[in-house]
């Protein structure tokens, strides 16, 4: 009779038990009404830049006479690691201070139309001379990629996932690089003649099959090692549970100019995907 009493009793203290366990894990669960969400979100971001260049720089330092490379642009891609820290009541919270350490892709091409000059072409055949006109182009591609660090401010539109974000972008160039071509166009059976020509004591270069000659194959001269840049953009959130999706769009414009010497400065379109994680 003890030994059945006894059972009864620790087969009720063990229900008691699984039920104050399961409480308490109720009461521990992010969901629970008595627990406080979290402040801090972390996570990874990856995008894409579309590039755009104001002002410009002169395809040849030393000759004003020469063509001014404006308008370039081109396709990069980005990825880094974002932080997010809600403000106020975490429960209600619409606003938060979001950093991201970032590394940027934003390489550029420009292309600038150079003369078209007439040549006379000697016709054997018919023992006469025949005048052409040669067009040529010139080229420029721009490797540059920095190291950033996005300070934002976020602010939702009232209770909709879709919120508001600005705030600067400072950066650190890791890759200033320029090649600089120059192209015949037309005609296409036109090709250069190879002579002992050195720009900055280098000798030139030629490809495609003598239709293009490598003007310039360095670091860019007289390069910025900072960038400072203002963002700002839209972004909307995605709540899957204990991940968090934003894609994002955001316009960074560059206050700095790429060289000490000329008016020229880089600017992005970025779209953008984060998944964050509370901490």
């Amino acid at each position: 009779m003890k030994f059945r009493l006894l059972c009864v009793v620790l087969l009720a203290l063990s229900w008691t038990s699984q039920n104050a366990f399961a409480q308490d894990e109720e009461d521990v669960s992010p969901l629970s009404a008595g627990k406080a969400p979290p402040r801090i979100y972390m996570g990874p971001i990856v995008g894409y830049n579309r590039v755009m260049n104001s002002g410009g720089f002169p395809s040849f330092s030393n000759d004003v006479n020469c063509p001014t490379f404006t308008d370039g642009s081109g396709n990069g891609l980005f990825f880094g690691w974002a932080f997010e820290y809600l403000l106020g009541d975490p429960k209600t919270s619409k606003s938060s201070i979001v950093t991201r350490v970032i590394y940027d892709n934003l390489p550029s091409s420009f292309t600038q139309y150079g003369d078209r000059l007439p040549s006379l072409v000697r016709d054997a055949a018919n023992n006469r001379d025949t005048v052409i006109f040669t067009t040529t182009q010139h080229v420029a591609e721009i490797k540059y990629t920095t190291i950033d660090l996005d300070i934002m401010y976020r602010f939702n539109l009232g209770a909709t996932p879709l919120g508001l974000t600005a705030g600067i972008s400072p950066g650190f160039a890791m890759t200033q690089q320029a090649v600089q071509k120059f192209e015949l166009v037309q005609p296409v059976n036109a090709r250069f003649i190879r002579v002992a020509d050195t720009v900055a004591n280098k000798p030139l270069r030629y490809e495609n099959f003598d239709r293009t000659a490598i003007i310039r194959d360095e670091d860019i001269k007289n390069a910025s090692a900072f960038r400072f840049a203002l963002k700002f953009g839209v972004q909307y959130e995605i709540i899957l549970r204990k991940l968090t999706l934003i894609p994002s769009l955001h316009y960074n414009v560059g206050l700095t100019n790429m060289t000490t010497t000329d008016s020229w400065k880089i600017n992005a379109l970025q779209a953008a995907i984060e998944a964050r994680f509370a901490l």
